[in-house]
């Protein structure tokens, strides 16, 4: 069961007293982390609670310290570090320790922020699977060029889905999206960073996310013990949904899942709208239509005006839906359709 949880502004008092009992023998401390006491100083949490709390029971042991354990997270990004590093960390930096609401004496261990993971991604993810060796692609690209879809018409029956309501709100990460829409994009649509948010413009790129499992994965086979040393035998690999992609700006390929990410244009820093994570080999037409959805699903009152997208973009259907929806695109076109216009 989810335990206690104190309101932002509770946080924020408590922040300044244990702060200022510091001072002034830490200050020079205080100065080093002041980015990132300023970034869970104005951080609101009090929307994560209702969000998360269907993701406990109604019994057994409290589940304390989740929203400092959040923002421990949070400044493990900020700080670049990983989870176990930062774990540690916390242990030897006091001031650390107050920015993410722990107390001295009831630091978490690295299981507790797994923990956290494990609740907030809504799919159960086997840390092993035993499947056939995924064939790596053996044809490298021109630079900047994109890989072709397997299948053209999976753009054209997905927006046929969305322009029929469909909203693709089944993902493993919607809740992470929630998260991301309700504590970060609200927030910042209420202070002015996305502009104006009745006239946006969405930009959407996806971005590799390369894992630390090996791409080979792990023998179970008898075959080298008979001397078959190259065998394509089922294997065990320890992140299952991983698979070859294609990296244009890097011009490589690369083993894990595409990052894709919509971003507010307007805004000074792009910030970020919306986050979907799938595999590597997801062609990012396919993509964009499925967080395009999820977006305007988790935004309604948000509307967009244009929208900028490379050329693996540059698909009829996908002009044919934001027309539909009165949004006026921007895409490069892809060398293929080039060739064909000229044609």
């Amino acid at each position: 069961m989810l335990g206690p949880w104190r309101t932002h502004a509770q946080f924020q008092e408590q922040l300044e007293k244990q702060l200022g009992e510091l001072l002034p023998q830490s200050e020079n401390q205080v100065k080093y982390h002041a980015g990132a006491l300023e970034k869970v100083y104005i951080m609101n949490l009090d929307p994560l609670k209702e969000l998360v709390i269907s993701s406990y029971s109604n019994t057994g042991r409290p589940a304390l310290n989740q929203p400092a354990i959040f923002r421990a997270v949070v400044l493990a990004s900020h700080y670049k570090e990983s989870i176990s590093s930062f774990a540690a960390r916390l242990k030897a930096d006091a001031i650390l320790a107050i920015a993410c609401g722990f107390e001295t004496d009831s630091l978490p261990g690295v299981g507790s922020f797994y923990d956290l993971f494990n609740r907030f991604w809504l799919e159960y993810a086997p840390t092993k699977v035993v499947r056939n060796p995924y064939k790596k692609k053996k044809k490298k690209l021109k630079a900047n060029e994109k890989l072709p879809p397997d299948d053209p018409d999976t753009v054209a029956d997905l927006v046929e889905k969305v322009l029929g309501g469909e909203t693709f709100e089944h993902g493993p990460e919607r809740l992470l999206q929630k998260i991301l829409i309700e504590c970060a994009v609200k927030p910042s649509a209420e202070l002015k960073l996305l502009g104006d948010i009745q006239k946006l413009t969405l930009a959407g790129d996806g971005a590799p996310l390369e894992t630390g499992a090996c791409s080979l994965g792990k023998k179970i086979c008898q075959c080298k013990k008979q001397g078959i040393y190259y065998c394509k035998c089922p294997r065990s690999y320890t992140d299952p949904k991983a698979n070859w992609g294609w990296d244009s700006y890097h011009e490589r390929l690369f083993y894990g899942h595409t990052l894709y990410c919509l971003t507010a244009a307007n805004s000074v820093n792009d910030l970020p709208l919306l986050i979907h994570l799938t595999q590597a080999s997801a062609h990012d037409s396919i993509t964009f239509v499925q967080a395009y959805a999820q977006l305007r699903a988790a935004l309604p009152s948000f509307k967009f005006e244009s929208t900028l997208l490379d050329s693996a973009h540059d698909a009829y259907a996908i002009y044919q839906m934001l027309n539909i929806h009165g949004i006026e695109p921007f895409i490069d076109l892809n060398e293929r359709g080039k060739k064909n216009n000229s044609s």
